[in-house]
C-alpha cells in the first residue's frame, strides 16, 4: 500500500450564494494497485476520525464513513472487484448494477 496525495471532490455551501457546490480538496490517501486499483482510502474530509473510499480519477466518493482504515480497505477491495475502476472516467461509466451493489455494501 502506498501513501500519496490525491484530489477529492466535496460538496460545500458557498458562503455568499448559499448554493451547494462541488469543491476540489487535496488529501493524503492510501492506494494499492493490486488490492484496490483505481480507488483510494483516506480519512474523511470533515470527520477526521472516520475513513472513506474515493475514486481516484474523478475524485468522487465511492464509500463513506468507516471507523477504521482496515474496514475501509476491506470495503475498497470488495468494491474494486466489481469493475475496472482505472477505466472509469465518469459516473456514466459505472453500471447501475455496480452502483446498487456498492450502495448495499456501504449501507450494510
Amino acid at each position: 500500500m502506498k501513501y500519496t496525495q490525491i484530489t477529492i471532490q466535496v460538496k460545500e455551501q458557498n458562503e455568499q450564494t448559499r448554493l451547494i457546490e462541488a469543491v476540489d480538496k487535496s488529501v493524503r490517501a492510501y492506494t494499492d494497485t493490486r488490492g484496490f486499483p483505481g480507488l483510494a482510502v483516506h480519512r474523511e474530509y470533515k470527520h477526521k476520525r472516520m475513513w472513506t473510499i474515493t475514486h481516484i480519477h474523478t475524485g468522487a466518493a465511492v464509500g463513506r464513513m468507516r471507523n477504521t482504515r482496515q474496514e475501509a480497505v476491506k470495503d475498497a477491495m470488495w468494491i474494486a472487484a466489481l469493475t475496472d475502476w482505472d477505466k472509469v472516467r465518469s459516473a456514466g461509466d459505472v453500471t447501475d448494477e455496480v452502483k446498487q451493489a456498492v450502495r448495499r455494501r456501504i449501507l450494510g
